[in-house]
């Protein structure tokens, strides 16, 4: 007997409203900037369906779920539930981009995230305990299984919250960096990533930096350091390492006639998800939109494995064809487009003339240029620049232009407050989408000896001028770790810390502004000279006078994985080894109380709900068209809420939360007003 109307219509609506339901879930488990940007899509693509319908009201529509609406008498209905999960589907994620765990966890809630790696941890528990239980009673009944080739640390690490706790951190990472780019929030305005992303990277940071005020380093010694200390002067470190290193190539570059060429690589325009436009005088984008051949195919790990493989194949196609090209120095470093798409830029010594097998010669600009041609084909998706010093004129040197990318990849806290809002996107931009912001190209293991040597130079020049006239000597160990003997360091070393001990001296005389300004750019120069001599030596430069490489220790993981940590230095050529340490340190709790540190999260929408956190006492600085974009946003949701108010009223019922995840704490606004509309529906029916 088929259905009354009303019993079609009461099914039809409890359909819809299951459906809606779903889908607002979907909905909620984004952060509140990414949901406003999917109903946002949703207002967008239901006008594009109707027309006649203004931007206004197709958003009031778009935020009432369950409503429907013809397109023409006749045919088939929309709903806005319909067209959310849509505008879902269409920016679901990829398998390649993140997994469904790190989509569902995007919001980055560290609460969810342990409570996702507990029960990860439990499920993969109880599925090796039914494993071995099945093996159990089939060997008992005379019928084994066959074994299973699988390593003991597996079953630890998968068993492990703490493992589960880590990889879902960087899965929520990714998430959040393929939606800001899927929903269009990082342009012009919202450089590199979103305001979101932004406020859960400075979260982050506050929280690593409440950490390491609470720990401290202790050396077996018994010397104490604080690990904040010491973390920002690692960091410091590295950058003057860099900075020196880049130096010495460029005085190396200089006196073998090598020319530096600055590379820039680019990709197509489908891996845009937003196109700026010119930029104005006043400094707008009024040419910006969102790019519509962006798909989700184009996410950002995939716009990156692609930079990654024509970067390869340009290094390729240079070494294939000489030598010449083959042994270059330089440094590589990835940089964000505003809308967050990754280019890269690479500083390249390469002789400006090179000689084919036949002795022919062949220019070096030439090469490179056809090379490009080759990996990124277009217009525009690759640069050339020629960087060349000329005489009686005041140029920038290529090391001092490396070094504004060196400053950007360190984390200390002076760097990022001189910085500011800019430094702190491009830290979250890396951050987020887990890029190393820096390589030397031609020394590899270079940087680690480089620290290693200059810090123990350092540390004999000190103790020289205490009055402890001795030898510096180190202590080589068994595998036991007890000590068989005493070793002078390697002869190579020790040359090449003779060689930082001179650049130091000569960097003194550089700074010493009593010297006119030719005395001192002599010293800067010999300071340069200097640091060639130890890149040299320590086999980062090509041609050199040999090399330290790196010796690795066998160790394991706290799982019991295999794993290859560097424990020292060796000279091929005589076999002379020192340590990298001189001694062992731990990381304990500190005995001092560590400072409390409010935790915010930015966003140009606050967050509602159990993911809210505490407002910081001291609001982040804000230009003037960010806090006029922010004005204007407020007031249309204003206008908006102001319709649905004299169209529905001001009470609404609280609808019951959804089955995914905890109920919030605070009203979530587009609920109450989905579940009235539903409510009068079923009751007209």
């Amino acid at each position: 007997m088929p259905d009354c109307p009303q019993e079609a219509l009461r099914r039809e609506l409890e359909e819809a409203r299951a459906a809606a339901l779903a889908t607002l879930g979907r909905v909620e488990r984004l952060p509140r900037l990414h949901a406003d940007a999917v109903l946002r899509l949703a207002a967008q693509q239901a006008r594009r369906s109707l027309p006649d319908i203004d931007t206004l009201h197709a958003g009031v529509l778009a935020q009432r779920g369950a409503v429907r609406w013809e397109r023409a008498p006749g045919s088939t209905p929309i709903t806005a539930a319909g067209v959310i999960a849509q505008v879902l589907a269409e920016i679901e994620p990829p398998a390649h981009e993140c997994s469904a765990e790190g989509a569902a966890l995007v919001r980055g809630d560290e609460d969810a995230i342990r409570t996702a790696a507990q029960r990860a941890a439990r499920r993969w528990s109880a599925w090796y305990e039914a494993r071995d239980a099945m093996r159990q009673a089939a060997t008992a009944s005379g019928t084994p299984l066959r074994a299973v080739d699988e390593q003991p640390w597996i079953r630890r690490e998968r068993t492990c919250a703490r493992w589960h706790t880590r990889r879902l951190r960087r899965e929520a990472l990714r998430a959040q960096a393929y939606y800001d780019t899927a929903l269009r929030l990082a342009r012009p305005g919202h450089d590199y990533v979103s305001s979101y992303t932004l406020g859960a990277w400075r979260q982050r940071q506050e929280r690593q930096q409440a950490w390491a005020e609470a720990k401290e380093v202790q050396w077996d010694d018994g010397s104490v350091a604080s690990l904040a200390a010491v973390r920002d002067s690692a960091a410091r470190a590295r950058g003057a390492a860099l900075y020196a290193i880049s130096r010495g190539h460029e005085h190396w570059a200089t006196s073998h006639g090598y020319t530096a060429f600055f590379l820039t690589l680019t990709l197509p325009g489908a891996y845009h998800s937003y196109s700026s436009g010119a930029r104005a005088a006043d400094g707008t984008y009024p040419h910006q939109r969102p790019n519509e051949d962006w798909t989700r195919d184009h996410g950002p790990r995939r716009a990156w494995a692609e930079l990654q493989s024509r970067w390869a194949r340009l290094r390729a196609i240079l070494a294939d064809r000489s030598d010449d090209l083959r042994a270059h120095v330089g440094v590589v470093v990835p940089e964000p487009h505003r809308d967050g798409t990754p280019h890269l830029h690479a500083l390249v010594y390469l002789p400006w003339i090179w000689r084919d097998q036949h002795g022919a010669e062949h220019g070096t600009a030439w090469e490179l240029r056809r090379a490009l041609r080759t990996v990124c084909p277009g217009p525009r998706a690759a640069r050339l620049e020629v960087v060349r010093r000329v005489p009686g004129r005041r140029t920038v040197s290529p090391a001092t232009y490396v070094m504004k990318y060196i400053l950007k990849s360190l984390n200390d806290e002076q760097t990022l407050r001189e910085q500011g809002e800019a430094g702190e996107r491009h830290r979250a931009w890396a951050s987020s989408r887990g890029l190393r912001r820096m390589r030397v190209l031609g020394s590899h293991g270079v940087l680690r000896a480089w620290q290693r040597l200059w810090t123990l130079s350092a540390r004999q020049d000190r103790a020289r001028e205490a009055a402890a006239d001795r030898p510096v000597i180190v202590a080589a160990t068994d595998e036991d770790g007890d000590a068989d003997g005493m070793a002078i360091l390697p002869e190579r070393a020790e040359a090449a810390m003779a060689a930082m001990r001179r650049a130091r001296a000569s960097g003194a005389v550089a700074e010493d502004m009593a010297l006119s300004p030719a005395e001192r750019a002599l010293a800067r120069e010999r300071q340069a000279g200097h640091y060639a001599d130890a890149l040299a030596l320590l086999g980062g430069l090509p041609g050199g006078q040999g090399c330290l490489r790196l010796t690795y220790a066998a160790g394991e993981s706290e799982y019991g994985r295999p794993t290859k940590r560097p424990d020292g230095l060796v000279d091929p050529a005589t076999g002379e080894w020192m340590p990298l340490r001189d001694q062992g340190a731990r990381i304990v709790a500190s005995k001092l109380p560590c400072q409390q540190h409010d935790l915010t999260v930015v966003a140009s929408r606050p967050r509602a709900g159990a993911d809210a956190p505490a407002p910081s006492a001291v609001p982040p600085p804000q230009n003037s068209r960010q806090a006029r974009r922010e004005a204007e946003m407020a007031r249309d949701y204003d206008r908006i809420e102001a319709i649905i108010g004299g169209l529905w009223g001001p009470e609404a019922p609280q609808a019951p939360p959804p089955a995914c995840g905890p109920p919030p704490v605070a009203p979530i606004r587009r609920r109450p007003m989905l579940t009235m509309v539903l409510d009068d529906l079923a009751e007209a029916a």
